[in-house]
């Protein structure tokens, strides 16, 4: 769980996905796609497809991250890497993304 922090409003990043995916944000349509791959690994069987799906997952978390920091609009998300316990989730996140890359190769 990120949790992202801003001059006025804070909180886990999953909170950001849900409330733009309303509204059509293109960093909360990869994140939603991310979560779908990510939780429908745990139901297939064959270990082939569950890897690559586990792969496609953690790319489109990164990529959905990439986006949402990306943009002109997030200097006012920079406390996210200025404050200990929201870096400190972002740290975590990057190394559970490493161990599952490792893992599905």
């Amino acid at each position: 769980m990120i949790l992202v922090t801003g001059p006025y409003f804070g909180g886990p990043y999953i909170f950001f996905i849900y409330n733009a995916l309303l509204d059509g944000y293109n960093f909360a349509i990869i994140g939603g796609a991310a979560i779908v791959s990510t939780l429908s690994c745990m139901i297939v069987n064959r270990s082939a497809r569950k890897n690559s799906m586990r792969l496609i997952g953690v790319v489109l978390m990164f990529a959905s991250l990439f986006v949402f920091f990306l943009p002109s609009k997030g200097y006012l998300l920079i406390y996210t890497f200025s404050q200990a316990v929201p870096l400190t989730t972002f740290l975590l996140f990057i190394l559970i993304i490493t161990f599952a890359i490792r893992r599905s190769i």
